[in-house]
């Protein structure tokens, strides 16, 4: 069984593919696929007629068999814990341009930059804030961790900035999963 923050289809896949390649490296292997994704959270291993009189070492060869985390692609991901103020999310996290309003608070967020015209033109403003949306991978929008920061210089409180990201995905521009504890 897959731990939640890991089930889907790609993970469970994942993860028989390399037990397989890890079974298939070994001596007694015999060309037999020992694993094989049942659903998005179980992987179904059998002990191979080899193995079964004494199953201890084919279990814990099982049990150490490294998966790189990026290749189970999981899905970006966003865990607000609402009693602790806590708020953890995977790298990838991005957010569509948005503009937040809260408690005096107001964060925009535009892609791309807008151009000055004579109709209209730039306004001279101090820069108190930077939220980046130039892209830094492959896809467009402001990393949640440029909103985070912004929080972090605005001295935002923790139940603040968990309404502010439980808004933003009910808008559908936080571009990740959003777990609530």
């Amino acid at each position: 069984m897959l731990e939640p923050h890991y089930r889907g289809y790609a993970s469970a896949a994942q993860v028989a593919t390399a037990i397989n390649d890890n079974y298939f490296a070994s001596p007694s292997a015999l060309g037999q696929r020992v694993a094989r994704a049942v659903d998005d959270r179980e992987v179904l291993v059998i002990i191979p007629e080899g193995e079964r009189p004494d199953p201890t070492p084919f279990v814990a060869d099982i049990m150490i068999t490294q998966l790189a985390t990026e290749l189970l692609k999981l899905p970006a991901r966003v865990i607000c814990n609402v009693r602790s103020g806590t708020i953890t999310f995977t790298g990838d996290v991005r957010i569509s341009p948005v503009a937040v309003s809260a408690n005096g608070i107001n964060i925009s967020s535009t892609t791309p930059p807008l151009i000055p015209t004579p109709a209209d033109p730039l306004v001279s403003q101090t820069e108190w804030l930077g939220i980046s949306t130039e892209d830094a991978s492959t896809t467009s929008g402001t990393r949640l961790q440029d909103l985070l920061d912004a929080f972090a210089q605005l001295q935002v409180p923790a139940s603040d900035k968990i309404k502010i990201i439980q808004q933003i995905h009910k808008m559908g521009k936080l571009h990740a999963e959003l777990v609530m504890e």
